[in-house]
């Protein structure tokens, strides 16, 4: 009997793992890789720079560095992280910026056929705000990606585009960068 109980938790342990792998490699194999990136905001500033995209060390959590320059000169930095959530069977993120204030603010993470969608909220001197990320994955090498931002309470707005190139010998790894 417990070789049987042994046998089951195994064998329901082991699928959740495929399970989560499958998910993870559909998000790792679109965006894996260093990004030649080109931000137009809707105020008319300018970004470039890079996102690189890895998984970390034991396979998770995947990770993004967004860095750019933007039209003022200003270096502009922020960082998530994404994991399959087995338990409740959907992706997590945790996104980190140094102009909220919390550091760091939970997000979800969705798939519509060939656009991830990424939602969170955060807070700037106390202000509350939402934000919608959209990537529209339109190759192997190529994504657009808005950014929709509003107040708590009102319409999100779009802020920015982010066109991005992946460099090349950058493609989808299956370990860290």
């Amino acid at each position: 009997m417990r070789a049987l109980c042994l046998a089951a938790i195994v064998s329901l342990a082991t699928s959740q793992i495929v399970s989560a792998g499958e998910e993870m490699q559909k998000l790792i194999n679109a965006l894996s890789g260093r990004w030649s990136i080109t931000q137009e905001n809707a105020d008319g500033g300018t970004a470039h720079g890079e996102e690189v995209w890895y998984v970390a060390p034991g396979g998770t959590p995947f990770v993004e560095e967004y860095r750019v320059k933007d039209s003022h000169g200003r270096d502009i930095a922020d960082y998530a992280t994404v994991w399959w959530d087995g338990a409740s069977k959907h992706y997590s993120g945790v996104w980190c910026a140094d102009f909220t204030d919390e550091g760091c603010t939970p997000f979800t993470v969705e798939w519509h056929g060939a656009t991830i969608e990424m939602r969170g909220a955060y807070s700037v001197h106390g202000k509350h705000f939402r934000w919608r990320e959209l990537f529209e994955i339109t190759s192997h090498d190529s994504f657009t990606q808005t950014l929709h931002i509003g107040p708590d309470g009102e319409e999100l707005r779009l802020r920015g585009t982010v066109h991005g190139t992946r460099l090349p010998g950058s493609s989808p790894a299956p370990t860290q960068r």
